[in-house]
């Protein structure tokens, strides 16, 4: 590469809010890839959360049931687990703890499970109307047991769009940015919690939704990057949260990190035009999800780059497609789904160390 152009490329990547000066000159890391294995009768399709402990949640196909059950699976012993709701509905994990407590949902309604296995439906929880809660989600957990779900029902005859921690036993609301919405992304270990709810109505009567931190009943608009709108997918321990916004032409969402003071839009992946999406963050500030090139594929973003995750899988990619990623460790690992010589797979991709 020409002197200019590199210099003019390591300019670009300052302005870009990176999160590393280096990265211009720094290798591409290099991952393995597995398939989860299948177990009990539990094909996993999808893995959808990964703990720091190396546990695995997500949605696995039971043709005993004829559909898909959440499952958990730890990664040291390879041993696949359907957790179970009620018979007849598709069901997934969606986060999973250290301990294995796991959240997600059975067919549309709020589930979590312990270490153990034990189900619990998080609807019986939420005062709302009987026999009107339209739809539930479980959204996140932290290694203390706190869970953050999401929730569409009436109460008192009124639709509530809105969203709620449990912690200790207890229900606590997180309320709103003046708006009538809450949907909730992800907590953390610090009891931070992180979603994107509405604004009051302006003086043309719209009302925009915006990401937000929670914290110890208090809610923090995060902003935008110039625009209208944004929304959240995920935070660290260190309050750092990904999610996309709309910068000022209000035309794009552009996938942003935000550092605990302000946002900084990611950069393209791989000469794509199209922004990347990111679905999770872990505490070392790597960043995956999936970006959109000729179908959604999954990227790894570290040290101010984005790295196609198909471009950087060793041997083991060969009849690997269609990667897509949900979430990613502090050990670097990334779970999601993809498809392996034509057939879905939930896969498990680890750093390969030099």
């Amino acid at each position: 590469m020409p002197h200019s152009t590199l210099r003019l490329a390591s300019i670009a990547l300052l302005a870009t809010g990176t999160l590393a000066t280096t990265a211009a000159i720094a290798a591409p890391p290099v991952y393995r890839i597995e398939a989860v294995a299948k177990e009990h009768h539990a094909r996993p399709d999808s893995a959808l959360g990964i703990s720091n402990s190396g546990i695995v949640t997500g949605s696995a196909w039971m043709k005993s049931r004829f559909s898909d059950s959440a499952f958990r699976f730890k990664t040291k012993s390879g041993s696949t687990r359907p957790l179970l709701g009620p018979d007849t509905n598709d069901a997934a994990g969606w986060r999973v703890n250290d301990d294995g407590a796991t959240v997600g949902w059975v067919g549309h309604q709020a589930w979590m499970w312990d270490s153990a296995g034990t189900a619990q439906s998080l609807d019986a929880l939420m005062p709302c109307d009987d026999d009107n809660i339209r739809s539930s989600q479980g959204r996140g957990i932290n290694n203390a047991g706190d869970v953050v779900f999401k929730f569409d029902c009436n109460r008192s005859g009124a639709r509530v769009n809105g969203s709620y921690l449990y912690r200790g036993g207890s229900l606590v609301d997180l309320g709103t940015l003046g708006g009538d919405y809450n949907e909730v992304s992800a907590i953390n270990n610090a009891g931070q919690v992180v979603g994107t709810s509405s604004l009051p109505p302006d003086s043309d009567g719209k009302s925009y939704v915006r990401a937000y931190i929670w914290e110890a009943g208090s809610m923090r608009d995060l902003g935008t990057l110039g625009g209208r709108a944004a929304d959240t997918e995920d935070i660290n321990d260190a309050g750092h949260v990904v999610g996309t916004a709309f910068d000022a032409t209000n035309d794009f969402m552009h996938g942003y990190w935000y550092d605990g003071s302000a946002m900084h839009r990611l950069p393209t992946c791989h000469g794509s035009s199209n922004w990347p999406q990111p679905n999770a963050i872990n505490n070392h500030d790597q960043i995956t999800g999936n970006y959109y090139r000729k179908g959604f594929q999954a990227f790894l973003y570290q040290k101010g780059r984005c790295y196609p995750l198909q471009n950087i899988l060793d041997a083991s990619g060969a009849g690997w497609s269609r990667l897509q990623a949900y979430d990613i460790n502090d050990d670097g690992v990334i779970v999601g789904a993809g498809q392996l010589n034509g057939k879905s797979h939930a896969f498990i991709a680890t750093p390969v160390k030099p």
